[in-house]
């Protein structure tokens, strides 16, 4: 999806668009569908597809459908945040290198206490 995503934002700048708009509604990690458990790597890994160009990139999350922790995860992977209807930087933003290292960490860390 990453790479499909790299394509359509390329492809409108090759096209002649000085900028798109991309707005995602979330709600599809909510299906029970295959790679929806891998939602907070491909958060962090989006932003690598971002460094490239300048688009504007909304990701939608309606909070009475999503779990807190979740939602905390999410917020380290967006570097801009809307609160209030004001689009301000976020203080909890984590550089995708250094989520993916965390998230790795973690999965080790309940495979090691699934084992105990």
């Amino acid at each position: 999806m990453l790479a499909t995503w790299q394509e359509v934002l390329d492809g409108a700048d090759r096209r002649g668009f000085a900028r798109t708009r991309l707005v995602a509604h979330m709600e599809w990690a909510l299906e029970k569908r295959e790679g929806v458990s891998d939602l907070l790597e491909y958060e962090a890994r989006f932003n690598l597809v971002l460094r490239t160009n300048k688009d504007a990139v909304v990701c939608t999350y309606d909070l009475s459908k999503f779990s807190a922790d979740i939602i905390m995860d999410v917020l380290r992977t967006h570097p801009m945040i809307i609160v209030g209807g004001i689009l301000q930087e976020n203080p909890f933003f984590t550089p995708p290198e250094q989520f993916l290292r965390d998230l790795i960490d973690r999965r080790r860390g309940s495979t090691i206490e699934k084992h105990r």
